[in-house]
Parts: structure tokens; C-alpha cells; sequence
């Protein structure tokens, strides 16, 4: 199963629709969550039409995965432009966007690529499956945790 399978089955677990949605300026992706007295509808719209590869694809996915997996929703209203809602979407956006990129690239398959042999870091995000710049992400995610690797 690729990681974008293991995403979208992740999704349908927790009851996540996923919708293609053709959105009208250059947004490629977004949650959506509403509650209701007697329903909950959560789905995250991508739309497919400017999504450029299929490990674009898992990183939008991740990221808006994420979103539901930390409780980093944020309602319309924070979409406002005063300093706190920028400061809260940072944060929310910051946090689905960790998630997301430390599941695509774990720390435990950086340290398979480094016992394979693997050490240049486009060697390691192909070892990965994930393009240089989620591998890049990912590195300075567990570096600012003080992860060390062993390289062989």
C-alpha cells in the first residue's frame, strides 16, 4: 500500500470524505469540518486538476490529515485578517503541516536509508518516496527534536 493509500484509508477510518473540488484561485487543497446537534460531516477537498504528481498529492493529503489528527481546525471566522487569527492559523497550519510531513517521512525510515547506504539527501527522499523538499522538511522537523542518526 503507497503512502497516499495508507492516507486515504486513514481518512475513511476516522470518517474523512475525501472530495475533488475545483477550487477558483490557486489553493490545491483544504479541510472542512461541521458539526451539527444530531450529525458531524468532516471531507477534504483537493483539487486533483492542479496537482502536479502523485507525491504532491500525499504531502496536500498529509498536511490536511493532519489538520483532523492534531485538532488544528480552525473556524471561518479565524480566516479574518486581525494579528490573532494570522497567529492561529499559523499555528494550526504549522501543526497539520508537522504531522504531515513526519508521517510521509518517519524516523525510522531516514534511519533504514542511512543503513542501506543511502547518504546524499536526494538518494534518501528517493529511498523515501517523497520529493527533496518534504525530505528537507522532514530533517529539520527532527533536528529542532534533537533526533541524531546513526550513520554507518
Amino acid at each position: 500500500m503507497t503512502k497516499l493509500e495508507r492516507l486515504e484509508d486513514i481518512a475513511y477510518r476516522r470518517g474523512i470524505k475525501i472530495h475533488d473540488f475545483s477550487f477558483s484561485k490557486t489553493k490545491k487543497a483544504c479541510c472542512f469540518y461541521e458539526m451539527g446537534e444530531d450529525f458531524e460531516y468532516k471531507a477534504i477537498l483537493l483539487d486533483k486538476s492542479r496537482i502536479k504528481s502523485r507525491a504532491e498529492e500525499a504531502l496536500l493529503l498529509a498536511e490536511e490529515v493532519g489538520h483532523f489528527e492534531t485538532h488544528s481546525l480552525y473556524l471561518i471566522e479565524a480566516t479574518s485578517n486581525t494579528p490573532a487569527a494570522r497567529s492561529s492559523r499559523r499555528k494550526y497550519e504549522a501543526q497539520a503541516k508537522r504531522w504531515g510531513v513526519k508521517y510521509l517521512v518517519s524516523k525510522s525510515q531516514i534511519q533504514e536509508a542511512f543503513d542501506s547506504g543511502y547518504v546524499m539527501d536526494y538518494e534518501i527522499a528517493e529511498f523515501c518516496g517523497v520529493d527533496l523538499g518534504t525530505l528537507r522538511k522532514a530533517m529539520e522537523f527532527y533536528r529542532q527534536e534533537n533526533v541524531v542518526f546513526d550513520i554507518p
